[in-house]
């Protein structure tokens, strides 16, 4: 895989990679899903990236519980977790935003699912 771009190239290639593994999830196909999960978070890496990692986090959460590996699931419902209330806390200033954004079901199953 070649190196992963300027931010926003990373954002676009880590919610490609994880639009491919929801779709092989729902396929049935674990291991192509654990594969392209794990390419979306090798894109990220370490880059600041809220708007997907939180996401492709929330994913990886998705894929290693349906493989039954609840301790991996978990670490990344929490990750995801982290990373969302992050990006909920830079709209304090946007209320109706903010709480629109912790009001869909995807922010609602991350907090849910981290405690």
């Amino acid at each position: 895989m070649p190196s992963p771009g300027p931010r926003g190239e990373r954002t676009y290639q880590a919610r490609a990679r994880c639009a491919l593994a929801e779709i092989a999830l729902r396929a049935g196909s674990g291991a192509a899903a654990a594969r392209e999960i794990d390419a979306a978070l090798q894109v990220l890496g370490d880059a600041t990236a809220p708007l997907a990692s939180w996401r492709v986090r929330a994913t990886a959460a998705r894929i290693c519980a349906a493989r039954r590996r609840r301790g991996q699931a978990r670490e990344h419902w929490t990750a995801s977790a982290v990373v969302l209330r992050r990006l909920a806390a830079t709209l304090a200033a946007d209320p109706a935003l903010r709480a629109e954004l912790l009001a869909t079901p995807q922010a609602r199953e991350v907090l849910a699912q981290a405690g």
